[in-house]
This record gives C-alpha cells, structure tokens and sequence, in this order.
C-alpha cells in the first residue's frame, strides 16, 4: 500500500521526472501533469492528498489552479505546496 497520493505539476519535464522518481522511491504513488487544465482534470477521478506545483503554468498560473482546487468540494482539503523562482512578496502572500 503507498504512503499517500501526491500529484506534481510541472511543466519543466526533467524536473517533474526528478521529483517523480525521488517520491516513488519513498513509496508514494505520484502522477505528474504538465498543465493547470491536466491538473484540474485528473483530480477530478484521482485525488492526491498533496500537490506540488508550479506556478508559472503554460495555460494558467498556479494560483488560479489552486483556486478551482479549493472551489471544488472534492479537493478543497488537499495540501497545496506551490514551487517557483518567484522570490517577490506579492507572490508570497498569493500563494498563502
């Protein structure tokens, strides 16, 4: 049985891979998106208990990803850990 659910997304395909391989190995079940749109919809039939995710999106930012997460009363609950470059205070408070 794994340890828990995690979902990563992430567009950089080699970083998705790294921390993919890095929480199987701890016996996580992970799946990783490239995509807010990807995201939003695997949650819908596959719920993790936490996201890794960028926020800086092809389609749409994290923060709205995180937004239609909190909105639906399946994933309101699931932990969101938000992995950026962006250093400035505006992003950090949006992101709390």
């Amino acid at each position: 049985m794994p340890e828990g659910r995690i979902l990563i997304v992430e567009d950089d395909v080699e970083l998705a891979t790294r921390l993919r391989d890095y929480f199987q190995a701890r016996g996580y079940e992970v799946r990783a998106v490239g995509s807010g749109r990807e995201a939003l919809i695997l949650s819908r039939t596959w719920v993790p208990e936490i996201i890794i995710q960028d926020i800086r999106l092809p389609d749409m930012d994290g923060f709205e990803v995180a937004r239609r997460l909190a909105e639906s009363p399946r994933t309101s609950s699931v932990g969101i850990f938000f992995l950026t470059q962006l250093g400035d205070r505006e992003s950090k408070l949006q992101g709390l």
